[in-house]
């Protein structure tokens, strides 16, 4: 079972930066990622991404969001995070939370979301979206009750530190451009197999 931990840039302040961040490099059917982990009482997943540009490029940009956190690679302790995130079964934080009796796995795995509430807001909208299917920007801000706050929708799920488990890979712009953090190409490949796994 997934669980969701927010923290406002104050929750930061005052705890997260105590914490060390476990990451490691994996290969996964979409590409190489980088996960993170923050070494917490719950150990917490708080960066998923998916390497575009470099392992160094990612690296840093993991750095910039946990500026103040040390950072230490541990491929022990994120391996089985990886195997669960990419196992065959898994559809979704929704989905594998209603199907919790048929899961492989026991443990709480905890996803910390660290953003503004706008952002926070927005990402959990983004769990909603059943897997093997897409939507627009203009439908999330509509969800979310705020129709003319489309830019801002847009920025905040381009500001996604956990590609993947909060899906912004299922959305699109509504003339069907595919932009997308770490290419159109590793998009597609995510999309494809959430449609070969729902059919």
């Amino acid at each position: 079972m997934f669980k969701l931990q927010l923290m406002t840039a104050d929750n930061y302040k005052k705890e997260g930066f105590k914490y060390q961040v476990n990451y490691a490099f994996h290969q996964t059917q979409f590409g190489k990622s980088l996960i993170g982990i923050l070494d917490n009482k719950e150990k917490s997943i708080c960066h998923l991404s998916f390497v575009n540009k470099s392992e160094t490029t990612s690296l840093e940009s993991l750095k910039k969001q946990w500026p103040k956190n040390e950072l230490l690679e541990n491929l022990k302790e994120t391996t089985k995070y990886i195997e669960i995130i990419f196992s065959e079964n898994f559809k979704g934080l929704e989905e594998n939370n209603e199907n919790d009796e048929d899961s492989n796995f026991e443990d709480v795995i905890n996803i910390i979301l660290k953003g503004t509430e706008f952002q926070i807001k927005v990402w959990t909208q983004l769990i909603e979206i059943p897997c093997g299917s897409t939507t627009t920007y203009e439908k999330v801000a509509q969800a979310i009750e705020n129709p003319k706050a489309v830019r801002a929708v847009a920025n905040a799920i381009a500001g996604n530190l956990v590609a993947y488990l909060i899906p912004c890979h299922r959305v699109m712009s509504k003339n069907g451009a595919n932009k997308y953090a770490f290419g159109v190409e590793c998009k597609l490949k995510i999309l494809n197999y959430e449609k070969e796994i729902t059919n």
